[in-house]
């Protein structure tokens, strides 16, 4: 059975705001990622279960597709959940090594693999994904610890962030993110390697070492997670702001953070037990 509660915490220190939760839904079974679309719908990992949830702001999950296989609507240890600016909804499914496109509604569209993809591109091993503005779909490829992006038809334009390139090399890429002026971001271990579209490199972002999960950005800030800490820097400061669960009433000291993103006046929230909904009072 699942369960919603209601209750009100104060997220402290961030821009001088604090946080009121809007709801908050329990969650079990090791969640791993989640993606917030444009139309507020939230798409969750949860990866023990093989299983992509949908929720609408304020309600249970609405939908749910997976089981452990190979088919159009099963998984193998997903680890990535990503939505376009036009609703696909994209699961990376590491184990059976390919990205499965659902529409907004989790009817299955597309596979992404060896046996659909150009052969040019060769072996393909996706950890995470991000889609552009312009429609192209960047993937996090861990075989040749690289970055691969793919236009509208599937297409191979280009990859980088391999050995040759200098400052922008990656050494263990686990997830990447597109911001709305189209900016790369790549988590590599305690580091974000920041590309324009074209895969040239821009500025590197260091942080504290920690056992980094997800990163997220929006049209405001980047959030990057790890189990016991999550760090928020707004695009228009270079001033980095620590969340930890001390600095948090109503999340309790057995959750690990999972995944997090901070949207204009909404912070979201993945732990794993729960998912939090809040929106900020100034």
């Amino acid at each position: 059975m699942t369960t919603l509660s209601f209750l009100i915490f104060f997220f402290l220190q961030i821009n001088g705001a604090d946080f009121v939760d809007c709801w908050k839904k329990e969650v079990t079974n090791q969640p791993t990622a989640f993606s917030v679309a444009a139309s507020g719908q939230l798409f969750v990992i949860v990866q023990s279960k093989n299983i992509l949830e949908l929720y609408h702001s304020g309600h249970s999950a609405t939908r749910s597709i997976g089981g452990q296989g190979l088919g159009n609507y099963e998984f193998d240890n997903p680890t990535d959940v990503s939505s376009s600016f036009l609703l696909d909804v994209y699961v990376t499914d590491f184990n059976n090594r390919r990205i499965q496109r659902y529409d907004k509604n989790l009817n299955y569209v597309q596979t992404y693999d060896e046996h659909t993809l150009p052969p040019e591109i060769g072996r393909f091993q996706p950890r995470a994904s991000a889609f552009s503005s312009r429609g192209d779909l960047f993937v996090v490829e861990l075989d040749g610890k690289r970055i691969v992006k793919l236009d509208k038809r599937s297409r191979l334009v280009g990859e980088f962030g391999t050995f040759n390139d200098g400052a922008g090399a990656l050494t263990e890429p686990t997830d990447i993110a597109i911001s709305s002026a189209d900016e790369i971001y790549v988590l590599d271990r305690s580091k974000i390697i920041t590309y324009d579209l074209f895969g040239n490199y821009l500025r590197t972002i260091t942080l504290p070492a920690a056992e980094w999960k997800n990163i997220q950005v929006s049209s405001t800030a980047l959030t990057v997670t790890a189990s016991d800490r999550i760090i928020i820097q707004y695009f228009d400061s270079d001033v980095q702001t620590t969340i930890t669960r001390s600095s948090i009433i109503g999340v309790s000291s057995g959750e690990s953070f999972v995944d997090a993103v901070l949207q204009g006046d909404h912070f979201t929230l993945l732990t794993t037990t729960a998912l939090y909904y809040c929106t900020v009072v100034r």
